[in-house]
């Protein structure tokens, strides 16, 4: 039969011979599903996609059916509308369309059966190629949900068809001596790196997983910086990197989505109590009593969505240097107490600690205001 279509510039497509004529309006192309999901015509002629819908116009009296077909339990589910408005439906579950197998109803006195891939216009050759440009399965999942072999099919599948392309139209640009070969491509995805070599080996992927920027960037608000307890009392992240504040509050933002949470840290019968706010105005809440923020301890759960897990440190602050040098200015206890309530070694402490921060002070200073040709040293401090 011949095929006249300009599809997909027009949706309406002619299929004819000596003896039929077949017009059809192409409502939906649909997707064929994973080649081991996929079910084809009698004697494997042609695929059967999922997601499809088509209006068929046939026969001397001009009988019109809307057809569709859908994936159901992996299987394809067909069905044939007729009538006034497409009212009336017959539906058929099965693993094929052959010759003969579903019938048009629209008038019973047409005793002639009508193909089955004629009739839902699964041999028009020009919406089968728009097809087979599109999604191989049938929901596009994110790529970083796939398993590890799923992203190597789908890269390599990809790489094969750049390549195809190239060694088709390079002798339309090059010259047959310039031996134009396509020796590498490069591809980026999220936070992943996939380098494809060609060579006399075949195809070899190298893989380089590269946290993106806005996967690894982090917005602080700081909305109260805390204080640290005394030594004895002092808790600190996994591996004593940094040490964990009493009374503080941050606002943080990350990733792609900018999930943002409210986390704050307070120790309470001298253990940490941690405090994650996210949802709505931080109208939901979770707390952890535990000795120390690890990795992977506290989790997001402002988009039950997001499966990665998000470092303590990360997500509550504590790798802020800037933040921890402010802190360690000032006191080093839960509550100022007045200095008279001191006990003498508490006494000695602060005052021992004031003079070397101001004696440091000093030497820093001098030179802004003091020629360095004279010798000036600090003396005594006096604290009234």
């Amino acid at each position: 039969m011949i095929e006249k279509s300009t599809y997909p510039k027009s949706v309406f497509i002619k299929l004819f011979d000596n003896k039929r004529t077949f017009f059809y309006e192409i409502i939906k192309e649909g997707t064929y599903p994973l080649a081991e999901q996929l079910y084809y015509t009698k004697n494997l002629k042609h695929s059967i996609p999922h997601n499809y819908i088509v209006k068929t116009q046939y026969g001397k009296a001009m009988h019109t059916v809307k057809c569709s077909i859908e994936y159901m339990e992996k299987r394809p589910l067909y069905k044939i509308c007729f009538g006034d408005n497409f009212a009336r439906e017959e539906f058929n579950k099965t693993k094929e369309i052959g010759k003969n197998q579903n019938r048009n109803q629209s008038n019973r006195k047409n005793k002639g059966k009508i193909s089955g891939p004629l009739l839902f216009g699964l041999k028009l050759l020009s919406v089968e190629r728009v097809r087979k440009t599109m999604s191989l399965d049938l929901k596009i999942r994110p790529f970083d949900e796939l398993g590890n072999s799923q992203k190597r099919r789908k890269i390599l599948g990809l790489s094969q068809h750049v390549l195809d392309i190239v060694e088709k139209e390079k002798g339309n640009t090059f010259h047959p001596d310039d031996q134009i070969k396509l020796k590498q491509i490069k591809f980026e995805t999220y936070d992943d790196i996939y380098e494809i070599n060609f060579g006399k080996l075949g195809v070899v992927i190298n893989y380089d997983r590269r946290k993106h920027l806005s996967q690894k960037t982090f917005f602080y608000e700081i909305i109260k910086e805390g204080t640290y307890p005394l030594v004895e009392q002092l808790y600190y992240t996994k591996n004593l990197k940094h040490p964990i504040p009493h009374n503080y509050i941050v606002k943080t933002q990350y990733g792609k989505a900018m999930h943002t949470v409210k986390c704050s840290i307070e120790y309470m019968e001298k253990r940490l109590l941690y405090k994650i706010c996210f949802g709505d105005n931080f109208a939901r809440e979770k707390f952890n009593k535990t000795k120390e923020i690890g990795k992977n301890q506290n989790r997001n759960q402002s988009n039950r969505k997001n499966k990665g897990k998000i470092s303590g440190p990360l997500l509550f602050g504590l790798k802020l240097l800037s933040v921890e040098r402010v802190r360690k200015t000032m006191s080093l206890d839960l509550k100022i107490r007045p200095f008279d309530e001191l006990g003498n070694s508490q006494k000695r402490r602060k005052i021992l600690g004031l003079s070397q921060r101001v004696l440091d002070i000093v030497e820093k200073e001098k030179g802004n205001t003091v020629n360095s040709l004279y010798s000036h040293t600090f003396g005594t401090v006096h604290i009234w």
